[in-house]
C-alpha cells in the first residue's frame, strides 16, 4: 500500500510538472479556498487529487490556458493540413508545378476555383459544385463527365475547379493530357496502376494528341482501364456532338460509346474566354505602350 502511495505521488508530481509547462502564475491570480485561481478567467489553476487517502494539490490549466493550448494545436494541425494539401495540389497539376512561379495567375490551374469563377457558365458551374460536394457517392458509382464544346468555352476551367475542390477534401487527383501521360510512360502497366490509384483522373483536350497507333493504344488503355475499374473520369474535348457520335476512326466510336456509359456528356456553349483575355491584354498594353491609332491585325 505504501509503495502504491509513493508511486502515486511520483506520478502526480510528474503530471504537475508537465502542466506547469503550459501554466504561468500572473500577479492577478488569487487564492480561494486554499487553491490558486486565474485572475483572468476565474477558473482553478490548482486542484485537489485524492488517492488511497493521500491528498495532493496539483497544478492544472485554467480555462484560458486550455483554450490557448487548443488554439496552438489547431494552428499546428491547420499548418500541416495546408502543407499536405499543397503537395496534393502540385501533384494534381504537374504542368503548372513545373512552370511555377513564372506562370501568370490566370494560367495557373491551381488557382482555378469555384470562388474565382466569373459566372459565365452558372448552370454548369452549379452542376460541378454538386459533383464535388457529392463526390463520395459519384466515386462509388464511377460517375464522371464528358465536357465538349468550343475552344476556350470553360471546359478546362470547370474541370480544374472540381479538381481543386477535391484536393481540399484530400482526394488524390490528376489533371493531365494524353501527351503528358505518353511522355511519362516508362513501364506501361506501372503508369496505368498509378492512374488507377487516383480518386479522379481528368484528361484535358482529348483528340488533340498526335494521331498514331501508339498514341491511340495509350488513349484506349488509359480510359478502358479506368472505366473497367469503376473509377471516375472527366474528359474535355473540342470535338462537336456530331464528331463524338461519328468519329473518323472506328476505334474512337467504340471508345466514346464506352465513355458515355459512365460520363455525363455536357455541352459548353460559352464564348471564347481566351479571346476575352487576349482583348484585356491588348487594352492593357495599349495603355502602357501608348498605342493610340494602332490597328490590330
Amino acid at each position: 500500500m505504501e509503495n502504491n502511495k509513493n508511486v502515486f505521488e511520483i506520478l502526480m508530481d510528474k503530471v504537475s510538472e508537465k502542466t506547469m509547462e503550459n501554466s504561468t502564475v500572473s500577479e492577478t491570480d488569487y487564492v480561494k479556498d486554499g487553491l490558486l485561481y486565474c485572475g483572468k478567467c476565474h477558473t482553478q489553476k490548482q486542484t485537489v487529487v485524492n488517492f488511497l487517502g493521500v491528498e495532493k494539490i496539483q497544478y492544472c490549466m485554467c480555462r484560458c490556458e486550455t483554450e490557448a493550448v487548443e488554439r496552438e494545436e489547431q494552428l499546428i494541425r491547420q499548418s500541416e493540413y495546408d502543407r499536405e494539401t499543397e503537395v496534393l495540389r502540385d501533384k494534381a497539376f504537374p504542368l503548372c508545378r513545373d512552370f511555377s512561379p513564372s506562370l501568370p495567375p490566370r494560367d495557373d490551374m491551381r488557382k482555378w476555383t469555384f470562388a474565382s469563377d466569373n459566372n459565365s457558365n452558372p448552370e454548369i458551374m452549379q452542376m460541378a459544385k454538386e459533383y464535388a460536394n457529392n463526390f463520395s457517392e459519384c466515386f462509388r458509382e464511377g460517375f464522371g463527365f464528358l465536357f465538349y464544346g468550343n475552344i476556350g468555352s470553360g471546359k478546362s476551367y470547370v474541370s480544374a475547379c472540381i479538381a481543386n475542390a477535391l484536393v481540399e477534401k484530400r482526394y488524390p487527383v490528376l489533371m493531365t493530357t494524353i501527351a503528358n501521360i505518353k511522355s511519362d510512360i516508362q513501364s506501361t502497366q506501372a503508369v496505368y496502376d498509378s492512374l488507377n490509384r487516383l480518386a479522379l483522373l481528368i484528361i484535358d483536350d482529348l483528340a488533340t494528341e498526335s494521331d498514331s497507333d501508339y498514341t491511340g493504344e495509350i488513349v484506349f488503355s488509359v480510359i478502358n482501364n479506368r472505366i473497367s475499374a469503376g473509377l471516375p473520369l472527366i474528359i474535355t474535348t473540342n470535338l462537336t456532338k456530331e464528331e463524338l457520335a461519328n468519329p473518323n476512326d472506328v476505334r474512337y466510336k467504340r471508345l466514346f460509346s464506352r465513355i458515355k456509359s459512365r460520363c455525363l456528356p455536357v455541352k459548353f456553349n460559352g464564348s471564347d474566354q481566351r479571346r476575352k483575355i487576349a482583348e484585356d491584354t491588348y487594352t492593357k498594353m495599349s495603355k502602357i505602350l501608348n498605342l493610340k491609332g494602332v490597328i490590330r491585325k
